[in-house]
C-alpha cells in the first residue's frame, strides 16, 4: 500500500498499520480480531499509543461521547482546544471524553475565574454544544484525509512524511552528502 520509490521510515510505517486497526476500532467493526484487541489492548497503551497520529486525519460523529475525547478530537469542526483555547487551558478536564463532560448537563470546572475572553468563550461554548443530544449508538470515526473518507495506510504515511514542516536535520545531512559527493568526483 506505501508504493513509491525509496527508503521507507519503518517506525512511521508501523504507526500507520497500527493506527489501521484504530480506525477499525474507531468505526465500531465487531469482526473477532477487533473484540480480541478492544478486550486485550485499550487501555493506557497498547494501541492508544497512536490514536494521536490518528486522531490528525480523523473526525468523529458522536452519538454516546463515550470515545470522543471533548476537548482534543475533532467532532465540531476542529478540536475544541483550538476553538476555545483559553477554556482549555483553564480546564480541569482536558482529557475527559464527551460523554463525560457532558453528562447530567454541562461538567466543566476550571482552575481560576474568567476575565472577559474565557466569558465570551464560555458563552460560545454553550451555544455551540445546546443542541447535542447523546444516544445509546458508539461514536463513528472516519478519516477525512482520503476523498471517499476511507482509511488507507498510505494516505497516513504519506501525512505524517509530508506534514508540511521541513525536517531540517535530515535536510542538512543529506546537503552535507551531497556536497561531499561532489568533492570526491
Amino acid at each position: 500500500e506505501f508504493g513509491g520509490v525509496g527508503f521507507v521510515e519503518i517506525r512511521l510505517r508501523n504507526i500507520t498499520l497500527l493506527t489501521k486497526w484504530i480506525m477499525k476500532l474507531e468505526r465500531g467493526d465487531t469482526h473477532l480480531s477487533c473484540v480480541l484487541l478492544r478486550n486485550k489492548y485499550l487501555g493506557d497503551k497498547g494501541l492508544h499509543t497512536v490514536k494521536d497520529w490518528f486522531s490528525v486525519g480523523s473526525s468523529y460523529q458522536v452519538q454516546n461521547g463515550k470515545t470522543t475525547r471533548f476537548w482534543h478530537d475533532i467532532w465540531l469542526g476542529q478540536p475544541l482546544k483550538v476553538m476555545f483555547h483559553r477554556l482549555f487551558i483553564c480546564s480541569e478536564q482536558q482529557h475527559d471524553t464527551v460523554a463525560e463532560v457532558l453528562q447530567d448537563g454541562l461538567n466543566l470546572s476550571f482552575r481560576r475565574s474568567f476575565g472577559p475572553g474565557e466569558e465570551s468563550e464560555w458563552h460560545n461554548l454553550r451555544s455551540s454544544l445546546q443542541e447535542l443530544q447523546l444516544t445509546t449508538l458508539p461514536d463513528t470515526g472516519r478519516w477525512e484525509r482520503t476523498s471517499r473518507k476511507v482509511f488507507s495506510t498510505k494516505s497516513m504515511y504519506d501525512m505524517m512524511c509530508h506534514s508540511g514542516v521541513p525536517d531540517l536535520e535530515i535536510m542538512d545531512l543529506w546537503n552535507n552528502h551531497s556536497s561531499e559527493t561532489k568533492i570526491f568526483t
